[in-house]
């Protein structure tokens, strides 16, 4: 017996959820590669966009763009599979990785302080506040429906 549209569509977006973990960081590793003495423990990734660093194309192209299209795939396959529970679990999720890939299309400060000191720095850290603060928000607004939903409540 074949697998339902619904179901192949939740394990497409499940894969992708898992990918997207895996994909941000290697993404950003390779990004970090290209920024000789790059410190992950003591920079924040945004200071590998800075504007004219090697690794600010490579950061935009291998890690947020990708994050946050497979991050949104997997955000509508589990709007999908809740049968409980409101849109706006799933809407943090794609809006956070959304709001976390346009960040990178702009240009952090050097040394990326707080607050920032131009136009971009501020709409690069806003944008980038917003998007983590978006998808760190989602599970605690998810966590009713899927304790609702028998197939969800063991996670």
């Amino acid at each position: 017996m074949g697998l339902g549209a619904d179901d192949r569509l939740s394990r497409w977006a499940g894969r992708a959820g898992m990918l997207a973990v895996v994909q941000v960081v290697a993404g950003i590793t390779y990004a970090t590669s290209l920024q000789p003495g790059f410190d992950q423990f003591h920079q924040v990734v945004s200071e590998l966009d800075e504007s004219g660093t090697r690794s600010a194309g490579a950061l935009e192209l291998y890690a947020l763009l990708p994050f946050a299209l497979l991050l949104a795939g997997f955000a509508v396959g589990l709007r999908r599979s809740l049968r409980a529970g409101s849109a706006l679990g799933p809407l943090l999720l794609a809006g956070g990785g959304a709001a976390i890939a346009i960040s990178g299309l702009f240009a952090c400060d050097p040394g990326c302080p707080i607050p920032p000191v131009s136009g971009p720095g501020f709409i690069h850290s806003a944008l980038a506040v917003a998007g983590l603060a978006a998808a760190g928000a989602a599970p605690l607004v998810l966590a009713p429906a899927m304790a609702a939903d028998e197939r969800w409540r063991p996670y």
